[in-house]
């Protein structure tokens, strides 16, 4: 279709035309329909200030936009992306833009946990839940709390914590293992993943339930290799960050020889 064909191209959104067919819109009517549409500050292309997220090519603004969009301190966003893409990075951002963000900012990696320990990692237990709990801990839905909780690797997770995420991810209700009582969250929750979330629902390997749960906000990070014209930034910004790490001379200039040459690679692992 047209819109399609616009996409493409990139275009970032779209009005409806008002008024009679074929009539010009007027300029009143207009401006009301990008304030009621909220088109004014969303169609903005803007870096990130803090250069957390180093680059100023289309794909690449376009996620920083839809970001500040999904950022509103609540709900679920789904972060889709090749690994090193920047989705750690992202989370990061879009907690520091959104309403809560002053309150806490809490990561969880699977990988970095035992499978045997996640469930606990994540919602915490009482005093005397099992051997060894010699007191009252509070998980990271808990810690997260006002803030938000980034959960990486999220299409990693196994069946048996998927199920457990139901509730809390829809209701924003979490119970402590060995406890009976509900505790209300008002969390921002970003989930990160490489996977093909649709197709590993499809085939069965990952709750169809638990995907339209997170689906309300998704967005699609884009590999380097489709923002080749940021390389030369972000070039500069890692060569300034490692003489920093290393006590070395900031070199005055790059031969642009380098950028060349970076440019040509092919960048498979981003």
């Amino acid at each position: 279709t047209v819109i399609e064909e616009c996409r493409r191209a990139g275009a970032l959104g779209f009005l409806q035309r008002v008024g009679s067919r074929g009539a010009s819109t007027p300029h009143d009517e207009l401006r009301d329909q990008l304030r009621d549409n909220g088109l004014i500050p969303d169609l903005r292309l803007l870096s990130d200030e803090r250069r957390r997220l180093v680059g100023c090519s289309l794909p690449h603004l376009a996620v920083l936009r839809q970001a500040r969009r999904a950022a509103t301190g609540a709900g679920n966003i789904l972060l889709l992306g090749e690994t090193g893409t920047g989705k750690e990075l992202l989370a990061r951002y879009i907690h520091d833009l959104s309403p809560s963000s002053e309150g806490p900012y809490q990561v969880f990696y699977p990988f970095a946990t035992a499978p045997t320990l996640q469930e606990d990692e994540l919602f915490g237990h009482t005093k005397g839940a099992y051997t060894g709990a010699l007191v009252a801990r509070a998980g990271l839905f808990e810690r997260a709390n006002n803030g938000t909780l980034f959960v990486d690797e999220f299409g990693d997770v196994s069946a048996e914590l998927q199920g457990k995420l139901l509730r809390p991810l829809e209701s924003r209700v979490v119970c402590r293992q060995g406890g009976d009582q509900d505790i209300p969250l008002r969390l921002q929750v970003v989930l990160a993943t490489n996977k093909d979330l649709d197709r590993a629902a499809r085939e069965g390997g990952f709750r169809a339930d638990l995907l339209n749960r997170v689906n309300a906000f998704r967005l699609s990070v884009p590999p380097l290799r489709s923002r080749q014209e940021d390389i030369p930034a972000l070039t500069d910004h890692l060569a300034r960050f490692c003489c920093l790490e290393n006590r070395a001379r900031w070199p005055r200039k790059i031969d642009s020889r380098v950028y060349e040459n970076l440019a040509r690679q092919a960048w498979p692992d981003n």
